[in-house]
């Protein structure tokens, strides 16, 4: 389809956003159509890139010349670019309906950012080591916990939790086992579908050879 690599694909389907050579963003449908680029107004993407719900807006990761890295949301239709949140917004999720975005400033909390005026609030319920990492159609965060090794063979297993941003109510939603025992390997990115009953996810597995030399000198 493109030169560049896939940044986001509509909710529908039928376009795509391309991150191709010089970091420009193309608006390319996924049939028959025409390409256009998507002009962000001195804004160079350099981060994540994702379409709001109603597919009608991208946001993205960016930064203007000589500025730090912030969180942008762009208007396919009028071409209107404006930040969101402060400075060096990180790992960025926008919500089912699109009216916030879950970030994280460089080294604090997590945040629900407003994708329109309004308050600023903090994500409630965290814990030490656990990130956002997508929201659930009833407005609830999967949260994935702490990767850390347990048992007699200090295997990982991935915890997902479900969490109520708002709240901090919380539940335990998956539990991911190793694919192998033997293999171990910790797990890279775990994400749902919408309707939350599939799930596909990243495990890094390790195996080696072990081997005996005779004869050296």
């Amino acid at each position: 389809m493109g030169e560049g690599f896939l940044a986001a694909l509509s909710p529908d389907g039928k376009w795509v956003v391309e991150n191709g050579p010089a970091h420009r963003l193309t608006l390319m449908p996924a049939g028959p159509g025409s390409s256009r680029p998507i002009d962000l107004g001195g804004v160079v993407p350099t981060g994540r890139v994702g379409f709001f719900p109603d597919g009608k807006r991208i946001f993205c990761v960016g930064s203007e010349k000589g500025g730090a890295r912030r969180l942008y949301v762009h208007d396919l239709q009028t071409g209107a670019t404006r930040p969101i949140g402060p400075e060096d917004v990180r790992r960025p999720v926008i919500s089912r309906d699109g009216r916030f975005v879950c970030g994280r400033p460089a080294g604090d909390d997590f945040y629900l950012y407003p994708t329109e005026p309004g308050e600023v609030k903090k994500v409630q319920g965290l814990q030490r080591g656990e990130e956002p990492t997508q929201w659930t159609e009833d407005g609830l965060l999967y949260v994935r916990g702490y990767d850390e090794p347990s048992g007699a063979e200090g295997l990982i297993t991935a915890k997902v939790y479900r969490l109520d941003p708002f709240t901090g109510r919380r539940e335990l939603w998956k539990e991911i086992p190793p694919v192998s025992s033997l293999a171990g390997g910790a797990f890279g990115n775990i994400l749902f579908s919408a309707d939350g009953k599939i799930c596909v996810y990243t495990h890094h597995r390790y195996s080696s050879d072990l081997f005996l030399i005779d004869g050296l000198r």
